[in-house]
This record gives structure tokens, C-alpha cells and sequence, in this order.
């Protein structure tokens, strides 16, 4: 993905074309390429997976949340997100 984005930026280095228009970059294609060199030298984890707990704990979450306008991880009758997964079958 980084390789591909470094290919839309312009000769100057610093504004990079995108769909929608153009980014302009304070630090440039060469942000991206230490990035990408970084990025090279990590660990390689394995694709992540849907999970229905979570998804069921997130969404009660925001219902949760959402009327209230509260923002956090915290439900408003003092739940953690551990507490919202282990209600819905998960471990934590």
C-alpha cells in the first residue's frame, strides 16, 4: 500500500495526488518511504478475523453511548469493554 501511494506523488515530493485531489505533505514521499522501510523489518501478524462477540459488545456499546452522546470505554452503568465482551461469550 505505502509503495503505491509513494507512486502518486508529485516530482516536488511533497504533494501527493490522490482520487479526490491532491494532499499536500508537510514531510513529504520520504515520511513514507522510512515508513515503509520500517514497516519491512517488523513482524508479519496474521490477517484479522471477524468476531461476532465483539461485534455484539461494540454495538451495545454505541447503543449504549450513543443517546447520551458519552464518549470512552466506559458504558454508563460503569461496564469496561472486558466486562461488555465476557457478557457476550467472550473471554478477556
Amino acid at each position: 500500500m505505502l509503495s503505491r501511494q509513494m507512486a502518486t506523488f508529485k516530482a516536488d515530493g511533497r504533494v501527493m495526488q490522490t482520487a479526490e485531489g491532491h494532499v499536500t505533505t508537510n514531510e513529504g514521499v520520504e515520511a513514507w518511504r522510512e515508513a515503509a522501510s520500517v514497516l519491512d523489518t517488523q513482524w508479519k501478524l496474521p490477517a484479522l478475523r471477524w468476531s461476532e462477540t465483539l461485534a455484539l459488545a461494540a454495538e451495545a456499546h454505541c447503543n449504549d453511548q450513543g443517546p447520551s452522546g458519552g464518549i470512552g470505554h466506559q458504558g454508563t452503568d460503569g461496564s469496561s469493554t472486558v466486562d461488555r465482551v465476557k457478557r457476550y461469550g467472550g473471554v478477556g
